[in-house]
């Protein structure tokens, strides 16, 4: 029996200001963290706040085995004059013995490295400390399910890993069931189990990060991480169906059978080789037309006659031309668009 179950979860407004979700359905076990993206009005916030009031209200769309559930943009420091140790003592509510107060609240101090602080007013706090004592409150009375949108999106990007770090190593440590709206994607796919992806308020895709980025159900899926190259299938007069994927580049031709219904193929710009030669797959000379710095790799736009520029990605710098190259297994099949 899943820990968390949602059913055709659907909520709608009259106001167009706020987005509705549809028929939303996905089941998770107990200590998983769900990551949830999607473009923005795609639904994530208004997902969160209806699975917290149907699990209240014992709504069947949501089958929950938590007793404690937290909305994290529920939490607030409201006395910013009080110490970081007076603020988390008082925000105990689980019980009512002084030891076992302090002994929660230790817990949650030592975990976010805020021991030091706990004689420090909140006032005088960092932006960074200032979040650990957001999330130590948020943690203080042991949630079971947490419900969290964008907790650290206002975070420089090295202050925020190193948080992140912390929080979810804390969650998998409790075994505390996690759903959680981030901005970054690949932020995501590192700190969760399995990720729900969104878009105008209904499922695109749930599954593990490995599946969403390396097997996309779809074409948003797969181009929501990035630029990525597209190939569509040719359709069959005669079967009325995709029958294959036609690569017609300059005096090279490559055709692949498609499986099921997909109707065409993607590749990653990391998927491309340089200077390799594939067994099985696709070998091309490119001229380069544009170079992006971009820290540890460069993305490349290469030109093949007068088809539409290819995205390829490499730690090599590269000159005007190239070879390259990309094997079978990297070829991304996807439904009809």
């Amino acid at each position: 029996m899943s820990y968390l179950s949602v059913h055709s979860l659907s909520e709608s407004f009259e106001s167009r200001k706020i987005s509705g979700i549809y028929n939303i359905a996905f089941d998770c076990q107990q200590g998983t963290i769900v990551g949830i993206l999607g473009p923005s009005g795609c639904g994530k916030s208004t997902l969160l706040r209806t699975i917290e009031k149907k699990i209240a209200s014992k709504d069947k769309t949501v089958s929950c085995q938590a007793e404690r559930v937290q909305l994290f943009e529920k939490i607030q420091i409201n006395d910013s004059s009080k110490t970081v140790w007076d603020t988390l003592v008082n925000a105990v509510h689980i019980t009512k013995d002084s030891e076992q107060k302090m002994n929660l609240v230790r817990d949650v101090l030592s975990a976010f490295e805020l021991t030091t602080y706990i004689k420090d007013k909140v006032s005088t706090l960092s932006q960074g400390q200032y979040q650990r004592v957001l999330l130590c409150k948020t943690l203080v009375n042991q949630p079971e399910l947490l419900l969290l949108d964008e907790p650290f999106a206002h975070l420089d990007k090295l202050l925020r890993n190193t948080i992140m770090q912390e929080f979810f190593a804390f969650l998998k440590q409790k075994q505390i069931t996690c759903l959680w709206v981030g901005h970054e994607p690949y932020e995501v796919l590192e700190f969760s189990d399995q990720v729900l992806l969104l878009n105008a308020g209904r499922k695109v895709q749930f599954s593990s990060p490995e599946d969403l980025y390396l097997k996309p159900n779809s074409l948003f899926s797969a181009q929501f991480f990035g630029p990525i190259n597209i190939f569509i299938g040719q359709y069959d007069l005669v079967q009325k169906k995709f029958s294959h994927a036609l690569f017609q580049l300059e005096n090279f031709k490559y055709e692949y059978t498609l499986n099921e219904n997909k109707a065409c193929l993607a590749i990653r710009p990391e998927s491309w080789k340089i200077n390799h030669k594939s067994k099985d797959g696709i070998n091309l000379e490119v001229e380069i037309v544009k170079s992006t710095f971009q820290g540890p790799q460069y993305l490349y736009q290469a030109q093949i006659s007068s088809e539409a520029p290819l995205s390829l990605t490499s730690s090599l710098k590269l000159g005007h031309s190239a070879q390259i190259s990309c094997d079978l297994r990297d070829i991304i099949s996807l439904p009809p668009v």
